[in-house]
């Protein structure tokens, strides 16, 4: 649950940033490459602290220091972490990398027809922070959402309009992590 809330304290934090950036009160979007950066490289060294502490927690346990060296190899310890914890957010970080690179490459490709220049970092945050495999349903959220406005402006505009989906990377990031709370409950 903690998890829970610290993800959704930094999307809201994320949030209200792109509304101070998308309503002129700060200046350059590269804060949005920053932060997707930091959050990573946070996340990479709380589970390396969370990997030593369950080490030093084995260590200390007479039912479980054979699990940990000299009995064990200290491999054991992270690949224990890793399949235990850190395995959905393994996942999650390659799916965002992933988006991030093919986000970049296509906007470059079509002349930035596609996003803004910050919106790749957006998504990729939220799907990383999502983890697996609820960026899924975050993503499939954010096509379908994308598809319903996109059809109900033709429809009343009768004319072919382009929708960004540059309101709905964090606030649907957001209801997801909501829905994961109180589904928690």
């Amino acid at each position: 649950m903690l998890v829970l809330l610290i993800s959704l304290a930094i999307l809201l934090i994320v949030f209200i940033l792109q509304l101070l950036y998308f309503y002129g009160f700060l200046k350059r979007p590269v804060i949005f490459k920053y932060l997707f950066w930091f959050v990573v490289a946070v996340a990479v060294l709380i589970f390396i602290y969370l990997t030593f502490l369950q080490g030093e927690i084995w260590r200390q346990s007479p039912l479980f220091r054979f699990l940990v060296p000299p009995f064990k190899p200290p491999l054991f310890v992270i690949v224990y972490n890793i399949t235990h914890l850190g395995i959905n957010y393994l996942i999650s970080l390659g799916a965002a990398f992933i988006f991030l690179i093919l986000a970049i490459k296509a906007n470059l490709f079509f002349q930035k027809r596609f996003f803004e220049d910050e919106e790749p970092y957006l998504g990729a945050l939220a799907i990383f922070i999502l983890s697996h495999p609820f960026f899924l349903y975050y993503l499939t959220s954010v096509l379908g959402l994308g598809l319903l406005s996109s059809v109900f402006v033709s429809l009343f505009k009768k004319q072919k309009v382009r929708l960004s989906f540059y309101h709905f990377w964090l606030p649907l990031a957001i209801l997801v992590i909501i829905i994961r709370i109180i589904y928690a409950r």
